[in-house]
């Protein structure tokens, strides 16, 4: 996800009007159902999101699911981290 950094949630909430500081947070939290995405990489990932859209799939579900995945992407990166930090 871009360097784990955010900037492909903030690139879809602009590409969809949505305010990344105001708005994105409430939509996310208002899922029930948040989408489950697998992909790391960010082009097969927006591709998803586009056939889960097309496929009727709520806004709110693509926004947490889209969430749900950069926290993951965070931890991941963290265990990671940690890991090597701790085998040198």
């Amino acid at each position: 996800m871009r360097g784990g950094t955010g900037s492909f949630l903030h690139e879809l909430a602009n590409k969809h009007g949505i305010d990344i500081v105001g708005e994105f947070q409430d939509i996310a939290l208002s899922s029930e159902t948040p989408l489950k995405l697998a992909e790391r990489c960010t082009v097969f990932m927006e591709s998803d999101l586009m056939a889960y859209h097309q496929k009727g799939a709520a806004r709110r579900d693509l926004i947490a699911g889209l969430c749900l995945r950069h926290r993951a992407q965070l931890f991941e990166t963290a265990w990671s981290a940690s890991a090597a930090s701790a085998s040198a």
